[in-house]
């Protein structure tokens, strides 16, 4: 029987454009969404 770690951070499609992030720690989720910033800027409308 193989076991599969559960992800950091869990990310659900609520709507178009629009998602929920969700995480067991919030240093995993901060770090997650500066890197998206960081790689790719264009994605996150203010």
């Amino acid at each position: 029987m193989s076991e599969t770690k559960p992800r950091d951070v869990q990310i659900l499609p609520i709507g178009t454009d629009t998602i929920i992030l969700r995480s067991r720690s919030w240093a995993r989720l901060r770090f997650e969404i500066e890197y998206a910033l960081a790689r790719f800027p264009g994605t996150i409308k203010k």
